[in-house]
């Protein structure tokens, strides 16, 4: 049981198996929220309107939409490698129930379609494993993990409140502000912008005759940045349906 509404969920339905008074289990989780209520409104108001791209295995992925939307964090793409297709239909569900809309969904995504999925939606982090948390570092992306618990447990209704703070000690740890405001030292050197204008030119003035011969707008199509290689290559993948 993660988050909210579905720890809720389940403890009617286990009151209901046992044949266990309703007004029972309306105690038990009006106490329980009352506990954390000033920890779940804090945390709520720091998420509001923040996206995540979740890459763990299948069933984590799907019970973990109404979690995030619990705390008021929308999916943007859904990932998994071993998935199958009843994992699938309960990812459609879910999102479906939580009113989440224009979620990509990949199977067995390579690092290229990764990449290209955190250019183009630009999640506020990443819920994934162990392994694939130093790739989505390097992109400057935070990451919780979701297959061991950082400081948990994450279960039931104060566990939630555990998994919400490593959120937030992982989304707004200051080192993602000095990284991100360091980027501007990086421009001379990239592929468009300042760095392909002082190249194009050394190209105009004739001191870099190898480039002569290119179209006006060569910094864009003959000097790839890293960005635009990758997500070059990452088109050409998806063309040639390679894995």
């Amino acid at each position: 049981m993660f988050g909210i509404t579905e720890t809720t969920e389940s403890l009617y339905k286990i009151a209901e198996a046992l044949n266990l008074p309703k007004e029972r289990v309306d105690k038990v989780v009006q106490e329980e929220l009352e506990a954390i209520k000033p920890q779940l409104e804090f945390y709520r108001e720091k998420f509001e309107g923040m996206t995540c791209l979740c890459y763990v295995g299948a069933p984590r992925t799907w019970h973990w939409v109404m979690a995030m939307k619990d705390l008021g964090i929308d999916y943007v793409v859904a990932c998994t490698t071993f998935g199958h297709e009843e994992d699938y239909e309960k990812i459609n569900r879910n999102l479906k129930r939580a009113g989440i809309k224009g979620v990509i969904i990949i199977d067995a995504p390579n690092e290229l379609e990764l990449e290209e999925a955190i250019k183009t939606f630009q999640p506020d982090f990443m819920l994934t494993g162990l392994k694939e948390r130093y790739l989505f570092r390097k992109y400057g992306v935070p990451t919780i993990s979701s297959h061991s618990y950082e400081q948990g447990p994450y279960v039931a209704y104060r566990g939630f409140v555990n998994f919400a703070r490593d959120i937030y000690k992982a989304v707004y740890h200051p080192i993602w502000k000095v990284l991100r405001e360091g980027e501007k030292k990086f421009e001379p050197f990239k592929g468009g912008g300042n760095g392909g204008n002082m190249l194009r030119g050394k190209a105009e003035s004739g001191n870099d005759k190898s480039k002569q011969d290119l179209p006006a707008d060569w910094s864009d199509v003959g000097y790839l940045g890293r960005s635009q290689r990758n997500s070059f290559r990452s088109r050409l993948t998806r063309m040639l349906h390679i894995r």
